[in-house]
């Protein structure tokens, strides 16, 4: 017996690859999602950069708050390590004037505001401002309270906005912080 070759032929209507219109839309649907990511990934980014602002403001907030219920007066300050000073607490100024927008942690001893030190003019990130009604929340160490723009306000917040993105931070005068 013997097995005779295929005879295989080509049609000749066969297509050897894509029609122009095929590969445009190929490229065209590519160029459409390269486009949605680019948006995506931007806003994503927009959406950290303010949630990091967000996060390092609230540490300072939280570390004044503490400092101040624990009576930590520090001994580096000589306003505060000189005999018969009293602490009367801390307090967080807002510079809503500086490009950037700053923040301070001041400590108050006999009455006098000392800068912390590394607690300086510290801005916010790039894009990040400020709102609200806030400039100055500072934390007694005799209530464990907060005293909002020295005491015209019983509760007040503090926006942290990048173009249409916020983040509010709410102060109450019980030194709750939300």
């Amino acid at each position: 017996m013997k097995i005779k070759p295929a005879n295989f032929k080509l049609k000749k209507n066969s297509r050897k690859g894509f029609t122009l219109i095929e590969v445009l839309i190929v490229v065209v649907v590519i160029a459409s999602l390269a486009g949605l990511s680019i948006i995506t990934f931007g806003n994503y980014s927009k959406s950290q950069t303010l949630n990091q602002a967000y996060g390092n403001f609230l540490n300072v907030l939280n570390t004044a708050k503490s400092r101040s219920i624990s009576q930590d007066k520090p001994a580096s300050i000589a306003k505060c390590a000189a005999p018969g000073s009293v602490l009367n607490g801390y307090s967080v100024t807002l510079n809503k004037a500086a490009t950037p927008n700053t923040y301070s942690l001041y400590v108050i001893c006999s009455n006098t505001s000392v800068v912390l030190s590394g607690y300086s003019q510290l801005p916010l990130l790039p894009g990040v401002s400020f709102g609200g009604s806030l400039t100055s929340v500072f934390f007694p160490v005799i209530n464990g309270g907060a005293i909002l723009n020295n005491g015209a306000l019983t509760q007040g917040t503090i926006t942290l906005v990048q173009g249409s993105l916020t983040k509010t931070i709410t102060i109450y005068g019980t030194g709750l912080i939300q």
